[in-house]
């Protein structure tokens, strides 16, 4: 060995020696063990996991082994997709549990769908009220994945035009809960110089590095708070797992975790323990924990005013008596636990806290933190005082009122095909009233296929502000309801999406409640002249190669207020326009 080549082995093994030593020194705190859980009725797993279906590293299989290292019992698949697909059967993998779900991609950003029934006779996708709409009538319950991600594109993101609909948005379009915590953002937003740091220490403890990452979500705990004083909500802590090119599904999953409170023992049967699990996330008896600071941790809370008592996911009526609400980390007394009320701590306490007050309605959740972090170790799902029920979502059919102006679209007259390049469509008489439009979506270019039913209103000078019909279709879909307005080479489009089946319906689509179809604007129109109103399926919702029928009767034109401006319209502004 030559003088120079050993001097070369030499300092790379000092330099090694030196970087080992460093990650040794600078790790995080090793994760604090804590006493093992007795209750059988709690169960710690991973919640929003990508497998190689859509855009994760693992098989769900090697998911599942993954989770069983990480000490978890359940994991739950969220690959993307639109619902089409049938949700696999539960099942045990090595003994986790393995539960599938699907995240959707919406105009507002993405909502995961979790325990539907069977596959979605459509596919699910357009404005996030219209999935959620579809997702609550396929038995599942949604959640909106992380609304306050760092990157633009996966951010919560309302339609500028959505002014009449501030409810709604506010409301996050009607989902039933959404990500407090996704661990996927906690790395997105640091310096360089932290995300190198934590490729360091990441050898030496891999869970603890991870979770140094994370820091408390403030505006996703403020955008919960404020969502939780309207109706319940669920919260939910994301693993966001994707594996990347290092595969370290084990080591996330071991940074956090999703526990439940469920009803029952789990029995085996993979359908029934399933089923107790979504049944405890759905109701909100669940807890996230920050698994790579410390575990496992129960954690209770419970609410007490007079006779009447609930616990966390439940809720007390309105009540002028004093509450109690307590809150415990089981085997923690080294915690710090808080009670919160829309978004202030009121009360806290080294294991348990207690705080005894007025009623005052809202929801109530407890955080525990432990000395060092300034991330919550763990944030629990509220307990509720009068909590008001969720915004429904569904389009009501209008109740006509005596100063109604109501213009009748008669099954005769100007009714119209329009097509993309290898669509059709055909329109025929009803025998008994109405419009019988036939469609066919074609294959050859699905961006462009599309098959639409036309009704021209020529030169008339009244405006409107709604349309009225009752419809029904050959098998269930989801059709676009389209006004063509004045401007432009061929008019403005605004559109809404209804729900369609084999049953009849009223159905009612509002000009306050359209949103634009290929052109941005900062407002709706209230009323408007209408050039044309169109039936609309396309590749959005249909996939190609579909073909149906749909029947159309009592199709009006409607208003029920006075109009705005010199031509019976409310102006649209686009952004810029005085």
């Amino acid at each position: 060995m030559t003088d120079g080549l050993r001097r070369f082995l030499l300092t790379t093994a000092a330099l090694v020696a030196a970087v080992v030593a460093y990650a040794v020194v600078t790790a995080p705190p090793k994760r604090l063990v804590l006493p093992p859980v007795a209750s059988r009725t709690v169960a710690f797993g991973a919640y929003h996991v990508h497998t190689t279906r859509s855009d994760g590293a693992f098989t769900p299989d090697e998911v599942a082994n993954a989770a069983r290292q990480a000490n978890l019992s359940f994991v739950i698949l969220t690959d993307h997709g639109d619902a089409s697909r049938p949700p696999d059967a539960p099942r045990y993998v090595n003994g986790v549990l393995v539960i599938d779900a699907v995240e959707v991609s919406v105009v507002e950003g993405h909502v995961v769908a979790l325990g539907l029934a069977g596959a979605a006779p459509y596919r699910l996708g357009g404005e996030a009220r219209d999935v959620i709409e579809d997702i609550h009538r396929l038995g599942g319950f949604a959640i909106v994945a992380h609304p306050d991600s760092p990157r633009p594109d996966l951010r919560w993101r309302p339609p500028a035009a959505s002014a009449g609909s501030r409810n709604q948005i506010a409301d996050l379009s009607g989902a039933d809960g959404m990500e407090w915590l996704n661990a996927d953002n906690e790395w997105r937003d640091e310096r360089p110089l932290r995300i190198f740091q934590t490729l360091i220490n990441f050898p030496v403890r891999p869970a603890e590095s991870l979770a140094r990452l994370m820091s408390r979500p403030t505006a996703a705990l403020r955008r919960w708070d404020a969502l939780t004083r309207r109706r319940p909500a669920i919260g939910l802590g994301a693993t966001d797992a994707h594996g990347f090119a290092g595969r370290f599904y084990a080591q996330t999953l071991a940074s956090l975790s999703q526990a439940v409170e469920m009803r029952a023992p789990w029995s085996g049967a993979p359908a029934g323990d399933a089923a107790l699990v979504l049944d405890a996330l759905r109701a909100g008896r669940a807890w996230t924990m920050v698994s790579a600071f410390a575990g496992p941790a129960v954690a209770r809370l419970a609410a007490k005013a007079g006779a009447e008592s609930a616990v966390m996911g439940g809720s007390l009526t309105a009540t002028t008596e004093p509450v109690e609400i307590t809150a415990t980390i089981e085997g923690a007394a080294h915690a710090r636990v808080a009670i919160w009320h829309n978004d202030r701590e009121i009360a806290s306490g080294m294991g348990d806290v207690r705080y005894q007050g007025p009623a005052e309605v809202g929801a109530y959740r407890a955080e525990a933190s432990l000395a060092g972090f300034s991330m919550p170790w763990i944030v629990t799902n509220p307990v509720y005082i009068a909590a008001p029920p969720p915004i429904a979502t569904a389009v009501p059919a209008a109740k006509p009122q005596p100063d109604d102006l109501l213009i009748p679209l008669t099954p005769g007259g100007d009714w119209a095909i329009e097509h993309g390049p290898t669509s059709d469509g055909s329109v025929a008489m009803d025998p008994g009233g109405g419009v019988r439009f036939g469609f066919r979506v074609g294959t050859v270019r699905p961006g462009l296929e599309y098959s639409a039913l036309a009704r021209s209103m020529g030169e008339t000078a009244e405006s409107f502000d709604r349309v009225e019909f009752t419809g029904s279709s050959s098998a269930p879909m989801r059709v676009l309801v389209q006004f063509r307005l004045p401007g432009g080479s061929d008019g403005e489009r605004w559109s809404r999406s209804v729900y369609l089946d084999t049953t009849p319906r009223p159905i009612t689509v509002r000009m306050t409640d359209v949103t634009p179809v290929g052109f941005q604007a900062t407002r709706r129109p209230v009323v408007a002249r209408v050039k044309s109103i169109l039936f609309v399926l396309d590749t959005l919702n249909t996939a190609p190669g579909t073909s149906g029928e749909i029947l159309l009767k009592n199709v009006r034109l409607a208003r029920s207020r006075p109009v705005s401006g010199p031509n019976g319209e409310e102006q649209v502004r686009r952004p810029g326009q005085k």
